[in-house]
C-alpha cells in the first residue's frame, strides 16, 4: 500500500549509526505537480536510484505549505512544477524554507523558457535550481500509463540535479549515502498521493508483485552488555523456554496486540500506551505476561517515561539489518518493576528506512508467541513496515484531541485503517480534556466529521504528569489516585476486561 505526503519523515541518522554498519538511508523527494499525468512520470524517472525514494503529491507547492498539519522536518528535497510568474509559489518556498525545521532543497520544474532575471528571483528565493520540465514518452509505472505531452529537456534532468547518492563527495552526509561495504539499498519506492483511479488514470497494467523479501541471520554476535538504567540495572526479561530458531515464516500466536497512535506529536500517546500497559500488568504473576513495544524509533520516550535506558540491542540489530529471534529478545526486553517487558526505541537516532516489513513481520510473530497482551506505541510516520503491526492487531487507539487540526489528521488515520484494515476496532481517545456533561458545538462537529462517538476522554492533570515524566515512573504506579489515572484505568477496563485473563485462565 502508499500513503500520502505525511510518510515523509526525517532519514537523518547520526554518525554513529552509519560508522557502525550496514544501513543506507534513503533521500526523501516530494513532487508537487497539478498535473497527476507529469507528476508520475517525475517520480518513474526517479525510480532507478535504489536511494531515493519520491513521494507525489497533486497539487501546487502554494496549496501544500498552506496546510498547516504537514511535516517538513526532515523532506530533503521538494520538486516542483511552476510557472515563472507565480508569485504564489514564490511566496511558498520564502515561507516554507523560513520554519526553523526545514532543512531541505528545492528544484523548480518550469514549462516555459526562463529568462536571467526570472532565474534570480526564484534563486533569490531559495530555489537552489531551476530546470526545464522533461519531455513526457508514455510510460507504463505500476498500475497506470502517462500519455505524450509537449517536448521538452530530458527526464534525467532532474535526477542530476539531485547529489550523488554514491559516496563520491564529501558534500553528501554518511547517513544519506550508507557505510562502505555495507549491503545493497532495497529497491526505490514511488508513492502517490492519490490512487490512480482517483487521478483518471489508465490501470490496464497492473502492477507485478513484489518478492517475497529473504530473511537473513546475522553475519556476526550482536550480543553485548545491558546498558545501566537511570535508577539502577534493570533486570531482563525472562527467557523463552526453549528459545527456537526462527522459521521463515512465523504463524502468529494467541498474544492480542493493541496500536496505539498519534493524531500529532506532544498528543500524549507515549504516557497512554506506558500506561494502559501497566494497568494490564497490575493482576500479577496471575494475570497476562504484557509486553511495551516503544516503534518510535527516532523519538521514542517510552524508557524516559518508565526510567529505563534507550536499547542498545535494537541499534545493533537495526546497524547490521538482522532479523530478531528469541536470543534478541532475551537480550533486549527489559523488565519494568510495574511487571511490564519493554522493548525501547534505539540509543542512537536511527532512519525510518532502518527497519523492514520482514523484520517487522517476525517481530509481531515472537511477541504473539511469548505475550498475552502487547501494546505497541506507533511511530507518527505511517510507514510500510507498520503493516503487520496493524495486519495482526486487534485495536488501533487513536490519541487526539477537539483542535481542527489534530480532529483532520485524526480522520485521515481512520480513513487509512477503514480502507486497509477492515477489521481492526479502531477507537479514538481525545487526551488532555475533561468530559463534557454535554457536547460543545465544536465537539459535536468533531464527533460528526469523525463519524464516530467520542466515547473515550483522558483529563489533564499537568503538575502530576509532569512529576511522572521527571522520576520516570508511570501515573498507574506514582499517582494512581489522580484523575488521568483514573480515566486510564476506566479505559482498561473497556478495552480490555473481555481479555484480562490468560488463555490458561479461560481453559481452566
Amino acid at each position: 500500500m502508499t500513503y500520502a505526503f505525511t510518510s515523509i519523515n526525517g532519514l537523518a541518522a547520526e554518525p554513529q549509526i552509519a560508522d557502525s554498519g550496514a544501513v543506507a538511508a534513503t533521500m526523501q523527494v516530494l513532487i508537487l505537480a497539478p498535473d497527476a499525468a507529469f507528476g508520475a512520470m517525475m517520480g518513474a524517472s526517479m525510480a532507478s536510484d535504489p536511494l531515493v525514494e519520491a513521494h507525489l503529491m497533486v497539487g501546487t507547492l502554494a496549496e501544500a505549505v498552506a496546510d498547516n498539519d504537514r511535516d517538513w522536518a526532515a523532506c530533503d528535497f521538494v520538486v516542483f512544477h511552476t510557472r515563472v510568474d507565480d508569485d504564489a509559489d514564490l511566496e511558498a518556498v520564502r515561507a516554507l524554507l523560513a520554519r526553523p525545521e526545514v532543512r531541505l532543497h528545492c528544484i523548480a520544474m518550469t514549462d516555459a523558457p526562463v529568462s536571467d532575471a526570472q532565474r534570480a528571483t526564484l534563486f533569490e528565493a531559495g530555489v537552489q535550481e531551476v530546470l526545464p520540465a522533461p519531455v513526457r514518452p508514455a510510460l507504463s509505472l505500476g498500475d497506470f500509463k502517462v500519455t505524450p505531452a509537449a517536448s521538452a529537456a530530458p527526464v534525467d534532468a532532474v535526477q542530476d540535479a539531485l547529489p550523488a547518492t554514491a559516496p563520491a563527495s564529501d558534500e553528501m552526509p554518511t547517513s544519506r549515502r550508507g557505510a562502505a561495504g555495507s549491503e545493497p539499498p532495497r529497491a526505490a519506492r514511488f508513492h502517490l498521493s492519490l490512487p490512480a483511479s482517483e487521478l483518471g488514470l489508465t490501470d490496464d497494467a497492473a502492477p507485478a508483485p513484489e518478492p517475497a523479501l529473504p530473511l537473513p541471520t546475522p553475519d556476526r554476535d550482536v550480543s553485548a552488555d545491558p546498558l545501566p538504567a537511570k535508577g539502577g540495572n534493570p533486570a531482563p526479561a525472562p527467557k523463552a523456554s526453549p528459545p527456537t530458531a526462527l522459521a521463515p515464516v512465523l504463524r502468529p500466536g494467541s498474544g492480542r496486540i493493541t496500536a496505539v497512535l498519534r493524531a500529532r506529536g506532544g498528543s500524549g500517546a507515549s504516557t497512554l500506551a506506558v500506561n494502559l500497559a501497566a494497568d494490564l500488568a497490575r493482576q500479577g504473576s496471575g494475570g497476562p505476561r504484557v509486553a511495551l513495544v516503544d516503534l518510535d524509533i527516532q523519538n521514542g520516550s517510552v524508557a524516559i517515561l518508565m526510567d529505563l535506558p534507550d536499547s542498545a540491542e535494537v541499534s545493533k540489530l537495526l546497524s547490521i539489518g538482522a532479523m530478531p529471534d528469541d536470543a534478541f529478545l532475551d537480550r533486549a526486553m527489559t523488565r519494568h518493576a510495574s511487571g511490564v517487558d519493554v522493548l525501547a526505541a534505539p540509543d542512537v537516532f536511527a532512519p525510518l528506512s532502518a527497519v523492514t516489513p520482514a523484520m517487522m513481520t517476525a517481530l509481531v510473530g515472537l511477541l504473539q508467541q511469548r505475550y498475552d497482551q502487547i501494546v505497541f506505541d506507533m511511530p507518527q510516520a505511517m510507514m510500510d513496515w507498520i503493516e503487520p503491526v496493524l495486519d495482526h492487531a486487534a485495536t488501533a487507539l487513536l490519541v487526539t484531541d477537539t483542535s481542527v487540526p489534530a480532529i483532520k489528521r485524526t480522520r485521515r488515520l481512520i480513513d487509512i485503517l477503514g480502507e486497509e484494515h477492515m477489521t481492526l476496532s479502531v477507537q479514538v481517545v481525545v487526551n488532555r480534556e475533561k468530559r463534557p456533561l454535554f457536547l460543545s458545538p465544536a465537539q459535536k462537529e468533531a464527533a460528526r466529521l469523525l463519524g464516530r462517538d467520542l466515547a473515550h476522554w483522558i483529563p489533564e492533570d499537568a503538575a502530576t504528569a509532569r512529576k511522572a515524566l521527571d522520576s520516570g515512573v508511570p501515573l498507574l504506579m506514582g499517582a494512581r489516585r489522580s484523575r488521568t489515572a483514573k480515566a486510564i484505568q476506566s479505559l482498561g477496563k473497556t478495552l480490555f476486561a473481555p481479555a484480562r485473563t490468560t488463555p490458561e485462565q479461560e481453559k481452566s
